[in-house]
């Protein structure tokens, strides 16, 4: 059962588009949240709190495609 409008299957072309339905997915959510641990790991190097090498993995992994 659907929470919104938006998302139920039946009534969410009225409202939005396939491409929109895609921007606020639960991927595009959790890809922007790893976005974020991304660049606060990248902060975090820059202070030095973590090694800049942990900085890099942290970035080369932050890929929801990876999981």
């Amino acid at each position: 059962m659907a929470s919104t409008m938006i998302d139920s299957v039946l009534f969410y072309p009225m409202f939005t588009t396939p491409e929109m339905k895609e921007c606020f997915s639960d991927k595009a959510t959790i890809q922007s949240w790893i976005d974020i641990w991304k660049a606060l790991a990248l902060t975090q190097a820059e202070h030095g709190v973590i090694p800049r090498e942990a900085a890099e993995e942290i970035v080369r992994q932050g890929d929801i495609n990876h999981i």
